[in-house]
């Protein structure tokens, strides 16, 4: 078990795997960890993620899903690209992308960046990874890897909502 895992692990390094593959591995890392991140949180805080009140389910999954997903991985080119020019470590030059990401989402939410901060680290890595191929690939893997993130959160708040409307 623990070589698959590790195997696995190095899977999102390699950006010839296809691109289907790949993004089914760093959801297996990505979802049960920022789920259970989520929920230990919501415990504490009442709830760690925004609530998008005002705002309706397509709105959000359109904003969330489709917009967000692609602005945010242009910011974090950005950051990543910047971040670059004083790390040489791939996984240093994650990790601060990430942490950079998170306290940007704590703005919004407190307890948000916490929650997230997996996630960018994976964002991260995928960006890197995938800009062997080209920045192109980079920005469109990270890009489909954060609306398919998203889209979890986004069908749990439809789920609340419909259960909570009359």
């Amino acid at each position: 078990m623990k070589t698959r895992v590790v195997a696995l692990w190095q899977s999102l390094f390699d950006a010839t795997e296809p691109p289907w593959r790949y993004l089914g591995i760093v959801l297996l890392f990505d979802l049960p960890v920022t789920a259970a991140l989520s929920l230990a949180l919501q415990g504490f805080t009442g709830g760690a993620n925004p609530a998008f009140t005002g705002h309706s389910l397509l709105e959000v999954l359109l904003v969330a899903g489709v917009a967000t997903a692609f602005l945010e991985t242009m910011v974090l080119s950005v950051i990543l690209e910047l971040t670059k020019l004083f790390l040489r470590s791939t996984l240093a030059v994650a990790a601060t992308a990430a942490v950079i990401s998170a306290g940007l989402h704590s703005l919004a939410a407190p307890a948000w960046g916490l929650v997230i901060a997996w996630a960018f680290f994976l964002q991260s890595l995928c960006y890197l990874t995938w800009q062997s191929r080209s920045w192109l690939a980079a920005v469109a893997m990270t890009a489909v890897f954060h609306a398919l993130h998203n889209l979890f959160p986004t069908l749990l708040l439809a789920a609340e909502r419909l259960r909570a409307s009359p």
